[in-house]
């Protein structure tokens, strides 16, 4: 599968180029998209599968983890859909503090998708 620039690739690529070379950089990003435990393939590949993947996990586990949270939001209108569209292609790192950015970065590198 072909896959170009997506929004959010920056962030990944910009926080690996701040702890790394050039070259070391790209074949982390390289493995990130084609390792399956990563599976950042799914989410700037082509379509939306993965994100759609991706907010139906996050909403179940804001239904299950703070019911009362997830019960509010639902009464206001205010999906999943709404909120977290704008944080998963950056895995959540283009919107946080640098420190806090690598320490994502560094738990998704040990850890993986889901």
């Amino acid at each position: 599968h072909k896959v170009g620039y997506a929004q959010g690739m920056a962030f990944v690529a910009g926080l690996l180029l701040m702890y790394m070379d050039q070259e070391s950089a790209f074949w982390t990003f390289v493995c990130l998209m084609q390792d399956p435990v990563y599976k950042l393939r799914i989410l700037y590949g082509p379509g939306v599968g993965g994100l759609h993947l991706l907010m139906y996990q996050i909403d179940a586990l804001v239904k299950q983890i703070l019911p009362e949270i997830w019960t509010h939001l639902q009464s206001e209108h205010f999906g999943v859909d709404v909120y977290a569209p704008p944080f998963i292609p950056s895995l959540f790192i283009g919107r946080v503090s640098l420190p806090i950015g690598a320490r994502i970065l560094d738990l998704f590198m040990s850890e993986g998708l889901p």
